[in-house]
């Protein structure tokens, strides 16, 4: 079974104003999209940041590889159940230097 992904759009605003590269934010739109075919491969039940079901992502930046980027998602199932919305994320950039 395929899921529909939705990200709130106050989450995608909040995405493009933390100024991140372009292959960044391509990338990271990539991967919440991979929540469609098996999200309990990816989901976790977290407290925090946000309290339910959490996506984590981490991955190193194409353009500087001494970039780490963190995202974490609140994601929340529809009451259609085939439909998982986006509603918040938290952003962390760590450097290996």
């Amino acid at each position: 079974m395929s899921y529909r992904v939705e990200i709130r759009s106050t989450v995608f605003r909040n995405l493009t104003r933390l100024g991140l590269s372009d292959c960044v934010l391509v990338d990271i739109h990539l991967r919440i999209m991979k929540l469609r075919e098996d999200p309990w491969q990816f989901l976790r039940r977290t407290k925090k940041p946000f309290d339910g079901m959490t996506y984590s992502v981490n991955f190193i930046d194409p353009e500087n590889r001494f970039t780490v980027h963190g995202f974490v998602f609140q994601v929340i199932y529809s009451q259609d159940e085939e439909t998982l919305f986006v509603v918040r994320g938290e952003y962390g950039r760590f450097s290996n230097l």
